[in-house]
């Protein structure tokens, strides 16, 4: 505060501390009774308390006293009472010369803090006052540590680069970017952030141990803006280191074919990194975003923050100058792999808005395959079912399902897989499936992700969410063709909310038929005793009418229907035990007027049907 403060502000609010307080010496009665001397009062109070606070807590107060900024304000309320003592004091000297030199002695200070203010204009900010040398200033206190700077320096970049993209960085902060939100819409969008090959470097003067990047830029230094003789930010010209970098990276990932092919892009695959080439490229081709998942060998390897949102691989999106640059014609990008054994690789590109279409590719890389081969040879887990000649096994965790099927060939991998997880408790879907109205996680999933091919067979290890899961359903599917085969797997205590629905049911069902039906808050309970398994067959029929009409799906009031249809198979719904049949089927949540339900068999017709009225009205 004493050496970033005018000190003719310090010696006004000195002189208005000395001021108030002879005032309450001499009759505290009538300075209590005084209103203005009152507020006087109340301003010392909040100068001393909140530092006096800040000792005696051992409060952490970061970068100088930016967190006390806010004692400005009591600071110039006594400055304004210090210049009331001062013209009471003058007016009180015998000799006019006298008061006259104690008015210009004043004015003079506070004519030296304007001429500060606009001297330093835009970066008064960096102000100090004659309590501190300006002699190697920088290397003692941080400058311009709201980056005010970086303005003047991007609009530098834009004078000196008059056309294209420019890619920088700042070492430390990347405050470049946001900083770039306050030009025009047009000079904004010409910015972008690299962090592998950056045309120039904006290094920031604040903090102070960032004047070590001013050394090490030497000759390459373009352009640098000073504060008392301290740089607070400069330009470093990067191209040429970047340009080399470009160049090697080029020549590491040629050495050996491309593993994929993407958006014209060619695919290489170096000892630590996923690189990116296009041979004739040019800004037109840096547009849209690019996602990259990587799938570790292991589960495990995953980083934490995946595994806790239940997803069994990690995952990034990009944009091309990030990563990327473009030099001698060419579009590079080169992106950082992590050191775990990695299974598979899933790479794609999403178009801007009226760019044309995206990419998508796998890049199976089959990194530690021990796994797979104990998979193949000896299968871990319960075997579950089987579909398209594949043997799936629910392993013991609950968190993978393993597909093994021993003669396999290359058509038996192209279509693509289908898993739907369906959770224990409805609220751990993700937002994703809930907001879609889905009462299951779609995981669906190609070969090369998830699988492998070995010794003529292949194995799949597909994760699970990390949820309690009471069933998944599973098959394959190829685009024009259809579903090839499917199947249900039920995991153990998947019929615990069923055996919960059965033993809380009440004696009069809400209809009778070959089910009995039961109308239960927000879901429906089908029950047959002595049911077996041809009872379960066919298809279960679901109507629902709503009070309004306009609570109907979109996709229901397109059709022109005047209800939703929720048709069903038993494996989805359904529990079978005790030589009872129970299904559980959620209703939506808007007020209905009736439900309509039976089951009927392809080829056979309608078994039974029912109406049950619900009142919703």
């Amino acid at each position: 505060i004493l050496i970033t403060t005018p000190p003719v502000a310090l010696a006004l609010a000195a002189l208005g501390t000395a001021y108030l307080a002879r005032r309450c010496a001499a009759d505290w009665r009538g300075a209590l009774a005084n209103s203005t001397a009152r507020f006087g009062m109340l301003a010392v109070a909040c100068l001393i308390m909140p530092v006096a606070a800040a000792i005696a807590l051992n409060s952490n107060l970061y970068n100088d006293w930016r967190q006390m900024y806010f004692l400005y304000a009591p600071i110039c309320v006594l400055a304004a009472f210090g210049l009331r003592g001062l013209a009471e004091l003058l007016a009180a000297l015998p000799k006019p010369s006298l008061r006259a030199a104690a008015f210009a002695l004043a004015a003079l200070g506070i004519a030296a803090a304007l001429v500060q203010t606009v001297r330093l204009h835009p970066y008064q900010n960096d102000y100090f006052n004659a309590l501190v040398s300006k002699d190697g200033i920088g290397d003692r206190w941080g400058m311009d540590y709201w980056h005010v700077s970086h303005r003047e320096a991007l609009e530098t970049l834009l004078e000196t680069q008059p056309t294209g993209t420019i890619a920088t960085s700042d070492p430390l902060h990347n405050h470049a970017k946001r900083s770039a939100t306050i030009l025009p819409k047009d000079d904004r969008r010409r910015f972008a952030v690299s962090l592998k090959y950056p045309m120039f470097h904006i290094v920031s003067g604040h903090p102070p141990g960032a004047r070590d990047a001013l050394a090490a830029g030497g000759d390459s230094i373009i352009w640098k803006r000073e504060v008392y003789g301290a740089p607070i930010v400069w330009i470093v010209d990067a191209r040429a280191e970047s340009e080399a970098a470009f160049r090697e990276d080029y020549a590491a990932a040629r050495e050996s074919p491309p593993v994929a092919r993407g958006g014209g892009f060619d695919i290489y695959r170096t000892a630590d990194s996923l690189i990116y080439i296009k041979e004739t490229c040019g800004e037109e081709d840096a547009g849209g975003t690019f996602q990259l998942s990587i799938i570790p060998s292991h589960r495990e390897d995953a980083p934490a923050r995946a595994r806790e949102a239940g997803r069994a691989y990690e995952s990034t999106s990009f944009d091309f100058w990030r990563y990327g640059a473009i030099f001698g014609g060419k579009c590079l990008i080169s992106v950082d792999l992590p050191d775990y054994p990695i299974h598979a690789i899933e790479t794609k590109m999403s178009a801007r808005a009226g760019e044309g279409a995206g990419w998508d590719t796998i890049i199976p890389l089959g990194e530690s395959l021990g796994e797979y081969a104990a998979a193949l040879s000896a299968p871990a887990g319960e075997y579950a079912a089987s579909g398209g000649g594949f043997d799936i096994y629910a392993d013991g965790g609950g968190d993978t399902l393993i597909y093994i099927k021993e003669d396999c060939a290359e058509d038996d991998t192209r279509a693509r897989f289908l898993l739907s997880a369906f959770p224990v408790d409805q609220d751990d879907l993700p937002k994703s499936a809930r907001d879609a109205g889905l009462d299951h996680e779609p995981l669906n999933f190609d070969f090369r992700r998830y699988g492998a091919s070995l010794a003529g067979g292949c194995a799949i290890l597909a994760p699970l969410p990390s949820y309690p899961v009471r069933l998944v359903e599973t098959g394959q599917w190829m685009a024009g063709e259809g579903a090839s085969w499917n199947a249900t797997i039920r995991f153990a205590g998947y019929d615990a909310p069923h055996r919960a629905a059965l033993s809380a049911l009440s004696d009069e069902p809400s209809a009778r038929s070959d089910f009995d039906v039961w109308l239960d808050e927000n879901a429906l309970i089908y029950v047959k005793e002595n049911c077996v398994e041809k009872d379960t067959r066919g298809r279960f029929a679901l109507s629902v009418f709503p009070v309004d009409q306009n609570d109907l799906p979109q996709n229901a009031r397109d059709a022109g229907f005047d209800h939703e249809p929720l048709n069903f198979d038993f494996a989805r719904y359904g529990a079978m035990f005790d030589g009872k049949c129970v299904i559980i089927r959620d209703l939506p949540d808007y007020p209905i007027t009736r439900v309509e339900t039976g089951q009927w068999l392809p080829g056979e017709g309608g078994l039974w049907s029912v109406e049950i009225a619900v009142g919703g009205g």
